[in-house]
């Protein structure tokens, strides 16, 4: 989930210490949540996915979303319905424990609306498909508005 150019990596080394992926090492749950929200912020400053206030850079965000993903077709249109509703720039960050949990929570934002608008016909396994969106949609209406 973090390779841009190894920069995953790189965040990952410095702020765990090991170049290891970290599902790997005994943690307790919300210190791995930890570690990924502080890993997620590492990337989108290096990516320059975020300003130096904390905010969302939408313009940034949307190019890199268009150029990682120019080669398939029915996401340019999902990115267009979906985009504004996980990337706002406007809100202001929020942190937990030192790091800025908005590059995570829009991430996250993005790979639900891309799961449950994913084409059928496009999923190789339809099954473990069919399981992702139903735990999302439960989740979503579960979730307070």
């Amino acid at each position: 989930q973090y390779h841009f150019d190894g920069i995953g990596r790189e965040c990952h080394k410095k702020l765990i210490g090991s170049p290891k992926h970290h599902y790997t090492q005994p943690t307790a749950n919300n210190m791995t949540q930890q570690n990924d929200t502080c890993i997620a912020e590492c990337i989108a400053r290096k990516l320059k996915l975020i300003r130096r206030s904390g905010h969302l850079f939408e313009t940034n965000i949307n190019d890199l979303l268009k150029r990682s993903f120019s080669n398939v077709n029915w996401f340019a249109k999902e990115l267009k319905n979906n985009f504004y509703k996980c990337i706002d720039e406007n809100q202001p960050p929020i942190y937990r424990n030192g790091c800025n949990v908005l590059p995570i929570k829009a991430a996250h934002c993005l790979w639900r609306k891309i799961q449950l608008s994913c084409p059928m016909h496009r999923i190789k396994d339809q099954k473990k498909c069919r399981k992702i969106k139903r735990k999302i949609s439960k989740s979503d209406a579960e979730e307070p508005e």
